[in-house]
């Protein structure tokens, strides 16, 4: 397998199926495709870890890591980010849903500005979909401005440069 220009990060532990599915398929689906899928198994159920090894078995892109048993998010991501093979890491969560051009958009912007991480506006939705509200953190005045006061940033909408991540 040649080399992915960019390596997706999600850990998954006990996610509900139904939310999982959408999430890995808002990725599967991306308009950029030369990517790997690194899901790390945080010691799921089994119900949750047939579903990842049927998904692996269905797109060579996706990497599945078994954890042994539950070691967290962040020594999970850690984990990921070791194994990873792309020249960009994205990050996703496996309760959220990236919008399809997503990994194209995030791509060019940041070789566009030469920027080393970026992140984007995001919008909550309920369990049906329907969105709840929204929030845009575009311009880094406005992180400054928000940071201190609460994060304004969504870790799962994080893409940068591989040395940024390691």
């Amino acid at each position: 397998m040649s080399q992915p220009k960019i390596s997706i990060i999600m850990a998954v532990y006990n996610e509900q199926p139904d939310f999982l599915k959408k999430s890995i398929n808002s990725i599967l689906n991306q308009t950029f495709a030369n990517f790997e899928l690194l899901i790390i198994n945080d010691g799921s159920n089994r119900k949750v870890s047939s579903l990842l090894n049927n998904y692996e078995k269905k797109d060579n892109r996706i990497v599945l890591i078994q954890n042994k048993k539950n070691i967290g998010l962040t020594k999970s991501l850690n984990i990921g980010i070791k194994k990873s093979r792309g020249e960009y890491i994205a990050r996703m969560d496996s309760d959220d849903i990236s919008l399809l051009s997503r990994l194209r958009k995030q791509l060019t912007f940041l070789s566009d500005k030469n920027y080393d991480l970026v992140t984007s506006n995001y919008a909550l939705i309920d369990t049906k979909g329907n969105i709840v509200s929204k929030k845009e953190i575009n311009l880094p005045v406005n992180i400054k401005k928000h940071i201190l006061k609460s994060n304004p940033l969504v870790h799962s909408t994080y893409f940068g440069k591989r040395k940024i991540f390691k």
